[in-house]
């Protein structure tokens, strides 16, 4: 009886225990807490720039058409298409014979005029004696001045038109006045060719590309603005040179004119454009740690709880985006999101 006894006692003990670890368990006093460990993000503000971005096609700035201020046959032709020409350049020569017999004709032209006005210069001097001493009349008088007046003025016609023509003899010569390349040769040597007919077509060294930007893009963009151009190989400096004052019927986009300089750049090659429109100071954070349920928050850490921040969008800067409404130094969760919620405990692990 008595070992009945002891046995009784401890399976009672036993048991009494048992409630009692259940009943502890129940209260919660020593039931241990999933704590989840998040990294975290200190928010900071730092000068911030926005870009606009486009893409355009290469072309040239200028093209010009280069033409003889004289006819005549053409002599020599000093270029080929391809070729590069700078400024001062001779490009093509007239033969001076056509030019040579002009001036001569000029000359012969101002020497009778000369000779003419000489006469007329005289017969004024005798004239005026005449009439001071009433030896003729007035009506008289006024003939010999009109007639003096004719050869002053064909005189001065004469020198003029000889003066021209010296003009023209010296510029038998077509000569650049800008540097470029020969993208085209309208005639042949020994040809004829009228004054003002274009010889050579030059497009200029410099070169442009025109980009579409939006109505809300338009107003951001200024006269003068530095611009990057990527061309995947290399990178070019340009700026802005001109802005469309009308957009596009089609597009509905705004034309701005991009100028730079890339003699090794073909036209019609594709390139990248980068305007920095705006610089401000901001806070940005990496776009992942960003959640959404219906508006756009963060969960930042305030004193081992989580705390949950709604913020607005601003611009994108690669894998990173403004944000406002926080403050700088505010710890934002970026690990572990989708486990947690508002009012976790939760503990810091990386910083």
């Amino acid at each position: 009886m008595k070992i009945n006894r002891i046995l009784t006692v401890g399976i009672l003990g036993l048991a009494m225990m048992t409630n009692l670890a259940g009943c502890l368990n129940a209260s919660g006093e020593d039931k241990v807490e999933d704590i989840i460990p998040v990294n975290i993000i200190e928010t900071e503000n730092s000068n911030l720039t926005d870009y606009i971005y486009n893409i355009g096609n290469v072309e040239a700035k200028n093209i010009k058409k280069l033409s003889f201020k004289n006819s005549g046959r053409i002599e020599k032709i000093n270029v080929e298409v391809g070729d590069y020409v700078k400024s001062g350049d001779i490009l093509g020569i007239l033969t001076s014979k056509e030019v040579t017999y002009a001036a001569d004709s000029a000359k012969a032209q101002l020497d009778s005029a000369k000779e003419n006005l000489v006469l007329a210069e005289d017969a004024l001097k005798k004239a005026q004696a005449l009439f001071n001493a009433s030896s003729i009349s007035k009506r008289s008088y006024d003939e010999v001045k009109t007639q003096y007046e004719v050869a002053s003025n064909s005189y001065k016609r004469a020198s003029e038109g000889l003066k021209l023509q010296n003009n023209l003899k010296q510029e038998n010569k077509l000569i650049a006045n800008a540097e470029g390349y020969i993208v085209k040769v309208m005639f042949e040597e020994d040809e004829m060719i009228s004054q003002g007919v274009p010889l050579v077509v030059v497009r200029s060294d410099s070169k442009i590309m025109n980009i579409g930007v939006t109505q809300e893009e338009i107003d951001l963009i200024k006269l003068g603005m530095e611009v990057e151009i990527d061309f995947a190989s290399k990178k070019y400096t340009g700026n802005v040179t001109n802005i469309a004052e009308v957009a596009d019927i089609e597009t509905r986009t705004f034309e701005v004119e991009v100028s730079f300089e890339a003699p090794e750049i073909r036209l019609g090659s594709i390139g990248k454009t980068k305007i920095a429109v705006k610089t401000y100071e901001g806070m940005t954070l990496p776009i992942d740690v960003i959640l959404n349920k219906g508006n756009d928050f963060v969960y930042v850490v305030e004193n081992n709880k989580v705390i949950k921040k709604n913020i607005e969008l601003g611009s994108i800067f690669s894998n990173k985006v403004q944000v406002n409404g926080l403050e700088s130094g505010e710890q934002v969760i970026s690990s572990n999101t989708n486990k947690i919620k508002a009012g976790d405990t939760i503990k810091v692990v990386q910083e």
